[in-house]
């Protein structure tokens, strides 16, 4: 892959009154990768419109870290000794989390002003953190035995360790408001996933959908505890879901899609993810809270997969998309 050249355009930056429109707006698209970068991978974006990912760099092909301004400005981080950065999400409070390659595989936490912590669960040989929000930290690790074990880092530092029953991956995929959801084997089979929420006030640990001989894989909870994912059903076909703790349960499915991957809801209910189409090619999809889907890819004319990765509360969404000469490259869709 080659260098591309970055789209920044302070015209196209995510404002208050373009945040206020909803997602059923004609919505503007906003290009950029980081300078002197190969590829571009946005991973999340807060509700101020920090942008938080990593890039390859030319030279050496190595990922480093990088924090774009809602003004478009970049700023790229490293943690210490580190091979390769990799980030996965921002909170609203600008902290990003990731995991960086060493000797092996460590947890971090870089606050807005720069510093970084460094951290792993106790008897870690490998650590993955893969989310983050108002500064509990979620993930797993994998121990000296061979189990992936889930963990969920509070900001103070404290890790507590979760797994679930009888499986021996576990992996806790995402935090809000005392609520915590994990992902594991099921006893139906390796190619199924069970989900479960741990409530962090109460230590207990529940099994979504225990009467339902079904594959849950679940991706994404917000502020009201309704959480976002994926089920099989009886014939083993995939389907998404939204389910509200009064129990309400809606299933979607992208129109003309192979495969369909949500991958987050924000606090009024609008989801985003990633669809494949018939000839294997990504496209990125927004689905209102009345249930509406609309279809997008982030650059019509040089665009070839989109990969839809997060969204913020203003409803603009986040991810990255591979151009015609297959470069990497971040995007914003603003409504």
């Amino acid at each position: 892959m080659r260098s591309g050249v970055s789209v920044l355009c302070a015209a196209l930056a995510v404002s208050s009154a373009n945040a206020r429109q909803n997602a059923d707006s004609k919505p503007t698209y906003v290009t950029f990768n980081v300078p002197g970068a190969v590829d571009t991978f946005a991973y999340g974006i807060n509700s101020k419109g920090y942008v938080a990912g990593y890039y390859d760099d030319v030279q050496y092909g190595q990922q480093h870290g990088f924090l774009r301004h809602p003004d478009g400005a970049f700023e790229t981080f490293d943690a210490k000794k580190s091979a390769s950065t990799y980030v996965e999400g921002i909170d609203d409070d600008g902290r990003v989390a990731g995991y960086y390659w060493s000797d092996f595989r460590h947890g971090y936490m870089r606050h807005l002003s720069g510093r970084i912590e460094v951290f792993d669960p106790p008897g870690s040989t490998d650590t993955f953190a893969k989310a983050i929000s108002d500064g509990y930290i979620a993930g797993y690790f994998h121990d000296a035995g061979g189990s992936y074990r889930g963990f969920l880092r509070a900001p103070g530092g404290v890790i507590t360790i979760i797994d679930v029953p009888g499986s021996n991956f576990s992996e806790v995929v995402a935090y809000a408001h005392g609520l915590a959801i994990i992902n594991g084997d099921s006893n139906n089979g390796p190619e199924f996933s069970t989900c479960f929420v741990y409530d962090t006030s109460k230590g207990t640990l529940t099994q979504l959908f225990p009467d339902e001989n079904l594959g849950t894989l679940c991706a994404s909870i917000n502020a009201d505890g309704v959480i976002l994912g994926e089920y099989v059903d009886i014939d083993e076909v995939t389907h998404n879901f939204v389910f509200a703790p009064d129990g309400t349960f809606s299933s979607f499915d992208v129109n003309g899609a192979t495969e369909t991957h949500p991958a987050k809801i924000t606090h009024n209910g609008t989801v985003a993810g990633t669809w494949l189409d018939s000839f294997s090619h990504h496209r990125g999809f927004v689905r209102n809270s009345n249930g509406k889907i609309t279809k997008f890819v982030a650059d019509k004319r040089n665009g070839f997969d989109t990969i839809a990765i997060d969204i913020n509360k203003h409803n603009v969404i986040t991810g990255w998309f591979t151009d015609n000469n297959n470069i990497g490259r971040g995007f914003l869709r603003v409504p």
